[in-house]
């Protein structure tokens, strides 16, 4: 059965409209061409969320933005509470948050894009405020992110050696979906609670035989409950090569998006729905 077409009014002028997944045989074989002179730093990389009850999105997109589901942030679409994907190229990041006494919103102190050298904040010393402290803590930067120091148990709060790192370690994911090449490429990011995965998906790739991009990965969202709390992170699975054509389809987004960037908020960071259980908001 053929879809119906939808009609929209905007003010008092009806506006024909079609669905958005629909392309219509007069734009088959265009392309944008409204952007003459924009270069790579004039967009935005998408990124998947895991969907928390207590982000954003969940009231913004009402019956939309589900928790346990994965959220698309440019095209504002869950992709479900599974999707399958092709990891382009993994990456390390490591970001410094002020901790903002606690609350959500921080700005970035320092950051690094191979978790070894510092891309902006090297050299420097913070001095920050951590929820429920009456003093300030000193953050320094040092060298680089190994002789800061700041990823290590204890460096939040030096008075407190069993404080949560300073600073924020990602596994970040640059990759591909079959199933939505319209919204790839795309960012996912897997943060402090998610690590243990992260780290059995890295070996899984590590010992598979062939690049990255030639292997097919389902992701699923996986429960975890601590503490009375229950929140969600991602999981994987290897399921299959990819055909020849698609091999070479993310092999050419390798080489485009050899330095790409991602953009992050601090409430996109966090897994946990208790945002409180933390001083400065890193999970």
């Amino acid at each position: 059965m053929a879809k119906t077409k939808a009609v929209a009014k905007v003010g008092n002028n009806p506006v024909d409209m079609l669905p958005l997944d629909s392309v219509p045989a007069y734009l088959q074989g265009k392309s944008s061409d409204a952007f003459d002179g924009f270069n790579k730093e004039d967009f935005k990389i998408p990124r998947v969320k895991l969907l928390q009850a207590l982000n954003p999105e969940i009231k913004t997109f009402q019956g939309q933005a589900i928790p346990g589901e994965f959220w698309h942030t440019i095209a504002n679409k869950s992709l479900g509470s599974e999707f399958r994907m092709v990891v382009i190229k993994p990456s390390k990041r490591v970001i410094l948050w002020d901790a903002n006494d606690g609350k959500q919103g921080g700005n970035i102190l320092a950051f690094s894009s191979n978790a070894l050298d510092w891309d902006s904040g090297a050299g420097q010393k913070f001095r920050v405020k951590l929820k429920g402290q009456k003093e300030n803590v000193e953050w320094d930067t040092g060298r680089n992110v190994l002789s800061s120091g700041l990823l290590d148990w204890g460096s939040s709060n030096p008075e407190d050696s069993n404080s949560p790192p300073a600073a924020q370690l990602t596994y970040e994911y640059l990759c591909y979906l079959p199933d939505h090449p319209d919204l790839s490429p795309c960012v996912l990011g897997l943060f402090r609670t998610a690590h243990g995965n992260a780290k059995s998906f890295n070996s899984a790739l590590l010992n598979f035989r062939g690049p990255t991009t030639s292997l097919v990965v389902r992701c699923f969202a996986q429960e975890r409950t601590d503490g009375g709390n229950s929140w969600t992170i991602p999981k994987f699975q290897t399921i299959g090569r990819t055909s020849e054509e698609l091999f070479k389809t993310c092999e050419a987004l390798k080489e485009r998006y050899a330095d790409y960037k991602a953009d992050y908020k601090q409430e996109d960071v966090t897994e946990k729905n208790d945002t409180s259980a933390e001083g400065n908001g890193n999970y």
